[in-house]
């Protein structure tokens, strides 16, 4: 139920419903790259990036904040979870890698 809701939430920000234009504006102008959610912590979340998305050359694992900035589209996610991250472009040299600045999460698919 709480995923179905969660998709239903990531939904609503894609249309623009409670994100409003901000949103559109992420998603038709930031980069972003898809992932599954391997671990889930308070204010991260590591991701396996997908192997047929072009990041996945540089690193296969990211941690992305979840302090991102549409802090209206936060939703919960789990493990398994599939995602996409809107992010600026810049990757950390940390271990594992990191996003820079996040600009928002989005729920693919459970």
């Amino acid at each position: 139920m709480k995923k179905i809701l969660a998709l239903f939430l990531a939904f609503l920000c894609i249309v623009g419903t409670s994100c409003g234009r901000s949103m559109n504006n992420v998603i038709e102008k930031e980069q972003n790259f898809t992932g599954i959610v391997a671990e889930v912590k308070d204010s991260y979340i590591m991701v396996n990036v997908s192997e047929d998305d072009p990041l996945y050359s540089s690193c296969n694992i990211m941690i992305i904040s979840l302090h991102e900035e549409l802090k209206e589209c936060y939703m919960n996610f789990f493990v398994g979870d599939e995602v996409v991250v809107y992010y600026d472009g810049l990757i950390r040299e940390t271990d594992p890698p990191s996003v820079n600045r996040v600009h928002a999460i989005i729920l693919k698919t459970p």
